[in-house]
């Protein structure tokens, strides 16, 4: 049973260290209010189990069955909020990537957009590019993504990896972008 115990404690107090770490490296507000939520409720499990613990070791015969029904909850709580804090960091990041996408609409873009429509023009057999086609490569090149950034310019020119790669690291040069 105390084998039992000090599993669950351990469980708990990496959860607790898990998610102060997230909240450190994190800033979002919401993402900050839900990661404190859980903490206070690992810390509420956490004085539930020594409260248990103090039970059982005192002597009293009947809180043996309900030390072993607090460990099966902490048991099934721990695996409950790790899921939350396993969603959490998804959704988190997917609102980065969200986020990084919006960037692209600042006024620096309209610059990269020019840019690449002037090299996409050096190429005759190009169709006009779509909206989406070119904040598609403005977000790789603003995530640092150049790979990402040559394909895309290779797909909608038809052109070469040479002459992509080049045409996507002078946009880089020029507005000064960074390979990640």
């Amino acid at each position: 049973m105390n084998s039992n115990f000090n599993d669950t404690h351990s469980r708990l107090k990496s959860i607790i260290v898990e998610g102060v770490d997230y909240l450190s490296d994190h800033s979002e507000g919401s993402m900050k209010i839900a990661l404190a939520s859980i903490a206070n409720q690992l810390d509420e499990i956490a004085l539930e189990m020594w409260n248990a613990h103090d039970s059982y070791v005192s002597g009293a015969a009947d809180n043996q069955s309900s030390m072993g029904d607090t460990i099966a909850r902490l048991d099934e709580d721990t695996n409950i909020l790790r899921s939350t804090i396993d969603r959490l960091r998804d959704e988190n990041n997917t609102l980065k990537t969200e986020l990084a996408r919006l960037k692209v609409v600042g006024c620096k873009s309209d610059d990269v957009r020019g840019t690449i429509l002037n090299k996409m023009a050096y190429f005759k057999s190009v169709k006009q590019p779509t909206d989406v086609q070119l904040d598609n490569i403005i977000f790789f090149l603003n995530r640092g993504d150049w790979i990402s950034a040559i394909k895309e310019f290779r797909t909608v020119t038809g052109t070469g990896l040479k002459e992509s790669k080049d045409s996507i690291e002078e946009v880089m040069a020029i507005h000064g972008f960074s390979k990640r």
